[in-house]
């Protein structure tokens, strides 16, 4: 019988770690004070590693005095040293029933869990910390931000124990993520967005409210995009378990209008408010479109 470790090491192909490799992701807005991503900021502090001297003031801590200045100068001068500021990545995943979907052997879910994998490696890669939370109707499983690799196993290893069932409400789990982050640092959320339009914009403008960096991966299904449906057929809603009878021929057409007008609802808002959006067709290798969308991003921070 296989683990789940065993089975999570899938997401980690041999085609997906090449193709991060060489790969990177920094945050395009500042954070704490500092630019995320590029792990030393312009601000002097007292961290880990020297960067000058200046004048000692009443009040400073006498244990950053250069007492060898002194002894040659006889003159108060304190150490300073570059702060380290390394990127906070939250990564939420959809596990709702919906994300179970799969019309080309892969499904919405398993497709979420390779990008989250790919992400996650390339963050820890650049010695920046990575955290999951996993949500269907409310957060479920929660893993605060690290940069070890035993942390990226675990998180991996929690992705495969999830069987999406449950409805959704999307809405209520990033409102919760949003009040729960105290330091500002990237969002990313994975999901194909099956749920009210208004309530999601609102949890994703709380985000950007505390000033997170934040990208929408809106996972999709070649069918539920291409609507390839020929023969009169019986549709099951996979979180409700509702099921209808409808004559694909009859309703393509207002298909195609319904979902142009969903995607366009969440495009524009998520343009309005400055977060990175994207939709993503599973038939896509999902290591073809991160490298893709890492080296686009690139260019643009």
């Amino acid at each position: 019988m296989r683990t789940a470790r065993a089975d999570s090491r899938r997401f980690l192909s041999p085609e997906m770690l090449k193709k991060m490799a060489h790969l990177s992701i920094k945050s395009r807005t500042v954070v704490e004070g500092s630019v995320t991503g590029a792990h030393r900021s312009p601000y002097k502090g007292f961290s880990t590693e020297f960067a000058d001297h200046r004048e000692y003031v009443k009040g400073d801590d006498l244990k950053h005095l250069d007492w060898r200045i002194y002894a040659r100068s006889e003159r108060h001068y304190i150490k300073q040293y570059e702060e380290n500021t390394n990127l906070k990545a939250y990564i939420l995943i959809d596990s709702s029933g919906s994300m179970a979907y799969a019309s080309n052997g892969m499904s919405k879910y398993e497709y979420a869990c390779y990008l989250t994998a790919g992400l996650s490696y390339t963050i820890i890669n650049q010695q920046d910390s990575a955290g999951l939370a996993i949500f269907d109707e409310k957060i479920q499983n929660y893993f605060p931000p690290k940069s070890t690799v035993s942390h990226l196993r675990a998180m991996l290893d929690a992705l495969v124990e999830v069987r999406p069932a449950a409805e959704t409400d999307t809405s209520v789990a990033l409102h919760t993520m949003a009040e729960m982050l105290k330091r500002r640092g990237m969002i990313v959320i994975i999901s194909d967005l099956m749920d009210e339009p208004e309530h999601v914009i609102k949890g994703l403008a709380h985000f950007k409210q505390r000033r997170h960096d934040v990208i929408v991966f809106h996972v999709l299904d070649d069918y539920e995009l291409n609507f390839p449906f020929e023969k009169n057929s019986e549709f099951l809603d996979m979180e409700t378990g509702e099921r209808i009878r409808v004559a694909p021929k009859e309703i393509k057409q207002e298909y195609a209008q319904e979902l142009t007008q969903f995607l366009d609802t969440y495009k524009r808002a998520c343009f309005e408010n400055g977060i990175d959006y994207v939709t993503i067709n599973t038939k896509i290798r999902p290591e073809v479109f991160l490298a893709a969308y890492l080296t686009g991003r690139a260019k643009l921070t």
